[in-house]
């Protein structure tokens, strides 16, 4: 009777399998294959690189579309043609096949996320942060006061207009954002 038994695990990025199991009554055999696989090594610094993708980071939502991973920019770009995507998740990177995820609308959540990774459409495509490909990329964004810029304001009794401009680039505008495009409804804007 010959029984294998086969044991894969992963050391360095290569994939070592380990077979084992009698061949005769008085023997055991015991052989290792190293196969090489893709670099985990350097999948892995794919997210550190991409500034978009968060670490231990995941969705509860709609899974729209999934396929197998290749790259964050494969992932990027078939969220810009699935209808509704949102977010897109990886799921870890020491799986044997690892997935990218197409969300529609979502939460973000750290339980149970130690190895995957998401990434916020408003992040990589900017049409869609400022709400479409017919809008043009604002110049300015709000500026949302600190608790170190109420401070400043009790301590040397300012207005809220002193506060929002002790910074050179800032302007005071009240919430009138005209000539403000992309401060949205904020008093206290500053350049993109």
């Amino acid at each position: 009777m010959k029984r294998i038994t086969v044991l894969a695990f992963v050391l360095f990025g290569l994939v070592f399998e380990v077979q084992s199991g009698p061949v005769d009554s008085n023997s055991t055999v015991i052989a290792a294959e190293r196969r090489e696989t893709v670099d985990l090594a350097k999948r892995a610094t794919v997210h550190e690189d991409t500034e978009c993708f968060k670490e231990n980071l995941r969705t509860s939502g709609p899974v729209l579309k999934q396929v197998t991973y290749t790259s964050d920019d494969d992932c990027e770009e078939l969220c810009l043609t699935v209808d509704g995507c949102q977010a897109i998740v990886t799921s870890p990177m020491y799986w044997a096949v690892t997935g990218c995820y197409i969300i529609g609308e979502y939460t973000l959540s750290t339980n149970n996320a130690r190895g995957w990774d998401t990434a916020e459409r408003k992040c990589f495509d900017p049409q869609f942060a400022n709400g479409g490909p017919d809008k043009p990329d604002p110049e300015w964004q709000c500026h949302n006061y600190t608790r170190w810029d109420w401070s400043w304001k009790k301590r040397n009794d300012a207005t809220e207009a002193e506060m929002c401009e002790r910074w050179e680039r800032r302007r005071y505008s009240g919430g009138n954002n005209a000539n403000y495009l992309g401060c949205e409804d904020c008093h206290c804007c500053k350049p993109r």
